[in-house]
C-alpha cells in the first residue's frame, strides 16, 4: 500500500506539472489559483492510485510481469514511468479530440517528454532500495512541482510588466471595458424588454441601472458580421470580405484602438466562428477560444463543465472572465474585456430549474409532437420556410420550443449575475463600462423557420443593448431606433477617445444630443451573389431579396411591412405601396452603393473555420 501511494503521489503530480505549464504557455497564469492546483493535485493523485492499482491486477494476470512487480522497488519504478507516460499520452489524446488549434498541441507534448524523460531519467538511476522509494517519491514530486511554480512565476512577471508597461499611455476617461456579447439572443426574449417569462433577472438589473436600447437591430443574421459590426462600427458591405467569415486586416478594430490607448485586451469567445479563425479578435493580447481553441482548464474540471453540466460556456467563461479582471487590477492596468457566450445558439439544452421557471404556462401532455420537438431542439438543423416541417405543431409545440431556447438564456443570466457578483466585491464593478449586445436574434418557428438564415424578419434582427456606467450613464431607456454598429462609436466617445473614431464608422454615438430620433437601420447578409437586405425607417420595413440560392427556398424578392399595425411582420403590403416600396429601395440600393468595399482578393477560409461551419449548421 505505502509504494502505490508514494507511486500515485509522483504519477499525479508529473501530470498536474505537465498540464499547468501547458496552460500556462498557451494562455497564460490569469486564472490558475492555489486552489484550483490543489484540487487538480488531489484529484490526479486520487486518479493515479485507482488507475495504477487496476493496471497492476491485470498485469500479474501475466506471468513475466507478476514475478516483476512482486518486487517493490521494481514496482516503484515500472508504475511510476508507466503512470507518468500512459496519462500523458491519455491527455494528449483528450487535447487533439477536442481542440481545433494544432500548434497548440506541440507545447503540451514538448512539455510531457521533458517531465516524463526526467522522471525516468531519476528512477532508474537514483532509486535502488526500497528505501528510498518514500525520499525518491518527494524529492521527484517537489521537483516537477517547484519547475511548475517557476513557470507560473515567470509568466506572472512577463504578463504583469506588460500590463504595467501599457498601462503607462492611458488617458482615458474610464478604467475599464466589459463588452459581453449574447450570441444569438433575442432582445424580446429579455424580462426587461417585457418578455413575461424570468429569463433574465440579472441582466435586467443591470438595464435598470443603466441605458437600454428599445429598438436595437443588429447588422447582420449570423456572427461574423455581426461582431464584425461590433468591432468596427461598419456594416457589412463595408467588410470587404463579399460576406465571407472573415475580418480583413485593414478593418480597424476597437481592440486595436484601445490597445494603442493604454488598456490590456482580453478575449475571451465560445462560438469559434468570433474569434481568431475568422480574424475578429485581432489587436487582442489575450485570444482564448474557451472551448474549441484553448485548454483553460484542467481535464478533470473540463470533463466536469461537458459531461455533468453540459456547459457550453457559461460556467466556465465568467469564472475566467472574473480572474482576468482582478489580475489585471492586481497589476494596476486597465482592461478591454470582451465575453461571447453561445448558450442560445442551437442546439438548445434543457436546462433546470430555468426551463421549470420559464414553462409555467406549458402542460408537456398538451404536446401532440413532443418527440419531434425534442428532436429539433437537440439538433443544429436550420428550417428555411418549411411549413412541411410545422404541421404537427400546436401553440404548446411552439411554447416547448421557446422554453428550451430561454432555458439556455436564464442558464447564461444566471452565470453573468455571479460575474456581477464578483466584479462588485471587487470594486471593478463601477470602474467598468459595461455593455450587453447579441451579434443576432434566432427564429423559433416563426414564418416557418427555425435558427437564423437569411430571412432578415425581426426575429433574427432584434437584438438587446444595454450600457451601465452610473459616473457617466443615466438610467434610461432609448426608444429610437439604434444598431449594435453604435457600440463602437458610443463606446470610444464615452471612454473620451472621440478623436480616434474613424471616418468609414456608419453607427452613431447613441448618447450624443443630436443623436436623430427619426434614425434609418440598415441589416444585410452579403453573399457573392449580392444578398438579402433590410431598410427600416420610420414605421416601414422593407426587405429585399436578391440571393438566388435563398429565392429558391423563400420565394420573395420584395417585402414592405408596416410594423406599427403589423409587428409580427406577417402581412406584405408593397403591392399596396409602390411609391414608397420604389422610394425605400431607391435608398437602400444608393446606401449601399455608397459604402461598398470589394475585397483586394479572393479570400479562402482555413479548414478549421469550414468545419466549424458546418458545426454550427452554415453548411451542410
Amino acid at each position: 500500500m505505502a509504494v502505490w501511494i508514494f507511486t500515485s503521489l509522483l504519477a499525479g503530480s508529473a501530470l498536474t506539472a505537465i498540464e499547468f505549464i501547458y496552460i500556462i504557455l498557451t494562455c497564460g497564469p490569469f486564472w490558475l489559483t492555489p486552489i484550483l492546483f490543489l484540487q487538480t493535485w488531489l484529484i490526479y493523485i486520487v486518479a493515479s492510485f485507482a488507475g495504477l492499482s487496476l493496471f497492476e491486477l491485470t498485469f500479474r494476470i501475466i506471468p513475466p510481469f507478476k514475478r516483476f512487480v512482486d518486487s517493490p522497488t521494481n514496482k516503484f519504478k515500472f508504475f511510476t514511468i508507466f503512470g507518468s507516460i500512459t496519462s500523458s499520452i491519455l491527455l494528449f489524446a483528450l487535447v487533439v479530440n477536442d481542440l481545433d488549434s494544432g500548434p497548440s498541441y506541440w507545447y503540451l507534448a514538448i512539455v510531457a517528454v521533458l517531465v516524463c524523460s526526467f522522471i525516468t531519467w531519476r528512477m532508474l538511476r537514483k532509486t535502488t532500495s526500497v528505501f528510498s522509494i518514500p525520499r525518491r517519491s518527494l524529492s521527484y514530486s517537489v521537483t516537477v512541482l517547484l519547475i511548475m511554480v517557476l513557470v507560473w512565476f515567470t509568466s506572472d512577471w512577463y504578463f504583469g510588466s506588460k500590463v504595467q508597461g501599457r498601462s503607462r499611455s492611458f488617458r482615458g476617461n474610464i478604467p475599464n471595458l466589459c463588452l459581453i456579447v449574447l450570441d444569438t439572443t433575442r432582445g424580446d426574449h429579455l424580462s426587461c424588454y417585457g418578455y413575461p417569462h424570468p429569463t433574465s433577472p440579472n441582466i435586467d438589473k443591470i438595464a435598470s441601472e443603466g441605458l437600454l436600447c428599445q429598438r436595437a437591430y443588429s447588422v447582420s443574421n449570423w456572427t461574423p458580421p455581426g461582431h464584425i459590426g461590433i468591432f468596427t462600427g461598419t456594416y457589412p458591405s463595408q467588410h470587404g470580405n463579399d460576406g465571407q467569415p472573415f475580418m480583413p486586416d485593414d478593418l480597424l478594430s476597437m481592440a486595436e484602438l484601445l490597445s494603442s490607448e493604454g488598456y490590456y485586451c482580453a478575449a475571451l469567445y465560445n462560438n469559434p466562428l468570433a474569434g481568431k479563425n475568422v480574424n475578429i479578435t485581432q489587436g487582442f493580447d489575450l485570444d482564448i477560444g474557451v472551448f474549441r481553441h484553448s485548454w483553460v482548464y484542467p481535464a478533470w474540471h473540463r470533463l466536469q463543465s461537458k459531461l455533468f453540466y453540459r456547459d457550453t460556456g457559461a460556467r466556465v467563461t465568467f469564472p475566467m472572465a472574473l480572474h482576468t479582471a482582478r489580475w489585471i487590477e492586481r497589476k494596476g492596468g486597465h482592461l478591454f474585456l470582451f465575453l461571447n457566450l453561445v448558450e442560445p445558439h442551437a442546439d438548445y439544452v434543457i436546462r433546470e430549474p430555468y426551463f421549470s421557471q420559464v414553462s409555467s404556462d406549458l402542460n408537456i401532455d398538451q404536446i401532440p409532437n413532443l418527440q419531434e420537438v425534442q428532436s429539433l431542439c437537440a439538433y443544429v438543423e436550420k428550417v428555411i420556410y418549411d411549413s412541411s416541417k410545422f404541421t404537427e405543431y400546436s401553440q404548446s409545440s411552439y411554447r416547448y420550443l421557446e422554453a428550451a431556447y430561454d432555458s439556455e438564456i436564464a442558464y447564461m443570466d444566471h452565470h453573468l449575475g455571479k460575474f456581477n457578483d464578483g466584479m462588485m466585491k471587487s470594486g471593478l464593478l463601477d470602474k467598468t463600462l459595461t455593455v450587453i449586445t447579441a451579434d443576432h436574434g434566432e427564429f423559433l418557428g416563426e414564418h416557418f423557420t427555425r435558427g437564423h438564415p437569411d430571412i432578415l424578419y425581426n426575429p433574427v434582427l432584434k437584438v438587446p443593448l444595454i450600457m451601465r456606467y452610473p459616473k457617466a450613464i443615466n438610467p434610461a431607456v432609448v426608444d429610437a431606433y439604434t444598431s449594435n454598429v453604435d457600440v463602437f462609436p458610443t463606446v470610444l466617445s464615452l471612454m473620451g477617445y472621440v478623436n480616434l473614431i474613424p471616418t468609414n464608422v456608419q453607427g452613431l454615438d447613441i448618447l450624443s444630443d443630436d443623436f436623430p430620433a427619426d434614425r434609418t437601420i440598415l441589416s444585410e447578409r452579403i453573399t457573392e451573389c449580392e444578398g438579402c437586405f433590410a431598410l427600416v425607417e420610420g414605421s416601414h420595413k422593407l426587405i429585399l431579396n436578391r440571393d438566388p440560392e435563398l429565392l429558391e427556398k423563400f420565394p420573395f424578392d420584395s417585402l414592405l411591412i408596416n410594423l406599427d399595425v403589423d409587428p409580427d411582420e406577417m402581412e406584405d403590403i408593397h403591392l399596396e405601396e409602390p411609391e414608397l416600396t420604389h422610394r425605400m429601395g431607391t435608398s437602400l440600393d444608393e446606401w449601399v452603393t455608397s459604402i461598398q468595399v470589394k475585397p483586394d482578393q479572393q479570400i479562402e477560409l482555413s479548414p478549421e473555420t469550414i468545419a466549424n461551419l458546418r458545426a454550427l449548421g452554415y453548411v451542410q
